[in-house]
């Protein structure tokens, strides 16, 4: 069974379309716009502070694979981002897709389309 457990932080913008389930944790200043979903059902999500989740993006955990996202993150418009770990002043495109065991790095550009493969490890600000 799913642990229903959301806490949100101060200064927080959330969309009344945007869908939060399950474990989810969204530290002071983020911004989640129209029709994010971020769906911690099978693992824990955590948002750091200042970090802005664009529309339609979709966060998703794997039983093995947590999400964390770190402060000062962008993730653009129609991303997705499964079971990953993001480093903080990241920028992940629009409409790129971030599969279950990669690692970007703190200060990293993923381009907007490209495909981060499982598992991948990028370097600091690659």
């Amino acid at each position: 069974t799913m642990t229903e457990s959301i806490h949100i932080g101060k200064n927080v913008y959330i969309a009344p379309t945007a869908i939060l389930i399950g474990n989810v944790n969204i530290s002071d200043g983020v911004s989640i716009f129209d029709n994010a979903v971020l769906r911690g059902d099978l693992n824990s999500i955590e948002i750091g502070e200042n970090t802005n989740i664009q529309d339609n993006t979709t966060i998703h955990v794997e039983i093995d694979n947590p999400v964390k996202v770190g402060k000062n993150v962008s993730i653009g418009h129609n991303a997705v981002v499964h079971g990953a770990i993001i480093g903080d002043n990241v920028i992940i495109g629009m409409g790129s897709i971030v599969l279950n065991g990669a690692k970007i790095a703190s200060g990293s550009i993923v381009g907007a389309g490209a495909v981060v493969t499982e598992n991948f490890s990028s370097p600091e600000n690659s």
